[in-house]
């Protein structure tokens, strides 16, 4: 196989590719819950510091 077969291949690759990536594109975004998630946890773990810091200060 010459470089130049192994470039049409790749071009043909990308060209198939090109649909499927659109298509992806066009779908609507699933991660914000999971980033909702761990805003929540965080914020709920810095919560959770503070109570006990607050323990330990006020004790």
């Amino acid at each position: 196989m010459t470089i130049a077969d192994m470039n049409r291949l790749e071009h043909a690759a990308h060209m198939s590719m090109d649909g499927f990536q659109d298509t992806e594109a066009a779908l609507p975004s699933f991660d914000v819950p999971a980033l909702t998630s761990s805003r929540l946890a965080a914020i709920v773990a810095s919560a959770a510091i503070l109570m006990v810091s607050l323990f330990q200060l006020f004790r």
